[in-house]
């Protein structure tokens, strides 16, 4: 190896180093898929299948629960409705210990549905809304 590779290398080992300690830095290593979030992932192919992943949080307390409905219920429409169900249900199949959380999100579901029928899911006030 000559001395002009080497010095590339040793720019790339910094710069991953230099990368790698922002992100630590900033926290940011924990990103979407971080043990206190509930990550839904929608992704479609070229030939229009519809994949739906759910990452769920460690510690489910009845806020998170809310929280959980309130994004599926923003997130509702005739087309994905049926989509996020089975979804949904496959999450309680690959893991029992989610079948009550399930059933809890998807009874807040519902609540959100009847409370928001005639109105819109996000109200402007809301979306200005400071802290939340």
């Amino acid at each position: 190896m000559d001395k002009k590779d080497e010095q590339q290398e040793k720019e790339i080992a910094d710069s991953a180093e230099f990368i790698q300690k922002y992100i630590s830095e900033l926290n940011l290593e924990r990103g979407i898929n971080s043990p206190d979030k509930y990550t839904i992932s929608l992704a479609v192919s070229k030939d229009g299948i519809v994949d739906i992943q759910m990452d769920w949080p460690e510690i489910l307390c009845e806020d998170m629960v809310e929280n959980i409905a309130h994004l599926l219920y923003a997130l509702n429409s005739s087309d994905m409705k049926p989509m996020i169900v089975e979804s949904l249900a496959e999450s309680s199949v690959k893991k029992p210990e989610l079948d009550a959380p399930v059933k809890q999100v998807v009874s807040e579901w519902l609540k959100f549905q009847e409370k928001y029928q005639s109105e819109p899911c996000i109200r402007p006030r809301d979306a200005l809304r400071d802290g939340v």
